[in-house]
């Protein structure tokens, strides 16, 4: 019995929980989206089996009907077998050679996961984009504070907007450019569409906005509900001054109490206006700037594929 590859079912939730707990110091991700993962239909997590034991696996998923992210590529560190993500990567590329639709085929990893990128790196993947990753702690003393706020007497919640003032706000946002075109939410970068500004981001609790007149003077969009982890994740923001943004922050801040959470990430271009608002803010990095790695597939790669076919 040799290689194999297939889908990953409820009964393997052991075996891919003890893989993932070897990594980034047992603080891995996995275990929150196993489930979400099995059920998903659309996209495929499957593993890499050899005489039967999972030795590894990947997880792919559909961000738009043509738009694909890998995710979630993990190897069993007690394994000596070599090319499993090799093997991994091939498996989608030899079934998506027959997708024609496709548009982008992305995944991001931080700076520091020098195994996962040296791998993908090898298959063909470029980088496309590098940001940096940013976080924000609430402690507990802030925490309190911020519970005291959060009731109906607080001021501030934010200003409401059409839908076509949003769009056009972000589709003129430097910050929207400087992104490649693409807003995070976690560690996925999804490109921008109307269809999915709608979705994600236009309703309350997902964006915070201020004006001045008529005029848009900063919006804060967030999202608390597509999420790998129990925390805020801040995917875009522009701002004519640092102490609307910290107002704007401030309302993302509470609402995330509100849940019980205190983890805020957000990914941002690495260059200014943004380092030096996020500084304003107290958002910090782990470790460095343009940690941040978002890897794209060539395409023509796979039209090499279409055109033999």
């Amino acid at each position: 019995m040799g290689y194999e590859i297939r889908r990953i079912v409820p009964d393997d939730r052991e075996e891919i929980i003890r893989i993932s707990s070897q990594i980034w110091e047992g603080d891995d991700y996995i275990p929150l989206v196993f489930d979400s993962w099995v059920k998903d239909q659309e996209g495929e997590f499957v593993a890499l089996l050899f005489a039967g034991r999972i030795i590894g696996f990947l997880k792919l998923t559909y961000l738009t009907e043509t738009d694909l992210w890998l995710e979630g590529l993990r190897k069993d560190i007690k394994t000596e077998h070599k090319g499993v993500g090799k093997r991994l990567n091939d498996y989608f590329f030899s079934k998506l050679k027959k997708e024609k639709r496709i548009s982008s085929i992305r995944f991001s990893t931080y700076i520091d996961n020098v195994e996962s990128r040296h791998i993908t790196e090898k298959a063909g993947f470029r980088v496309f984009h590098v940001m940096s990753n940013k976080y924000y702690t609430i402690e507990e003393e802030e925490k309190q504070l911020l519970l005291e706020r959060g009731g109906s007497e607080r001021k501030f919640r934010g200003a409401e907007l059409s839908f076509e003032e949003m769009a056009t706000f972000v589709e003129h946002s430097s910050f929207l450019k400087d992104s490649r075109n693409c807003i995070t939410i976690d560690w996925k970068a999804y490109p921008y569409s109307r269809k999915f500004l709608r979705e994600a981001f236009y309703e309350p609790g997902q964006y915070i906005a201020k004006k001045r007149g008529n005029k848009i003077s900063g919006l804060l969009l967030y999202n608390l509900r597509f999420l790998t982890m129990s925390g805020g994740s801040l995917s875009f923001f522009d701002v004519e001054d640092d102490d609307i943004a910290r107002e704007l922050f401030e309302e993302m801040k509470t609402n995330c109490i509100l849940k019980n959470w205190t983890e805020i990430e957000a990914k941002i271009p690495t260059k200014e206006p943004y380092l030096r608002t996020v500084g304003s803010l107290d958002m910090k990095s782990w470790e460095m700037e343009d940690d941040f790695y978002i890897y794209e597939y060539p395409l023509e790669r796979l039209r090499e594929g279409w055109e033999q076919d």
